[in-house]
Parts: structure tokens; sequence; C-alpha cells
């Protein structure tokens, strides 16, 4: 038998649960590099998504060796 606490705490991280998208918190989608928030150097991006429901989150930026130098230089 499970707690009242372990059922609200399953009800959390329900994967079909839908939130309205102006619920949603801001998701920072640039890179940080030297206590920066920057976008990628080639400016290219790739999507990520939602793993239980295969939904698309956002696209966030997508490092090169450009970008990894710049961060390691850093």
């Amino acid at each position: 038998m499970t707690s009242t606490k372990e059922e609200a705490k399953m009800k959390l991280f329900d994967p079909g649960m839908k939130i309205p998208s102006d619920k949603l918190p801001r998701l920072q989608t640039k890179m940080l590099i030297n206590n920066k928030w920057v976008d990628a150097k080639a400016g290219k991006t790739f999507a990520t998504s939602n793993p239980a429901t295969g939904q698309k989150i956002c696209d966030v930026a997508e490092a090169h060796i450009e970008d990894v130098d710049w961060a390691v230089q850093a």
C-alpha cells in the first residue's frame, strides 16, 4: 500500500501531464562559456525532445570544435 505522499510524488512525474505553453518555464537554449550564455559560433542548433513523449521541447545551441576551443581557453 502506498502512502498519500508517495501517490502525490508519482503524480508529479506523470509523462502524460499537459502544461499550458504559457505556464512553461523559460528554457535556456544557449551554451554557458566563461560565465556567459552564448550562441554557437556557427549559429547551428538541434532539437531536443521529451523522452517520455517524443514531443519537441526546443532547439538548443549545437557546439562544434570552435566552441569547444573557446570554452577550453576560457
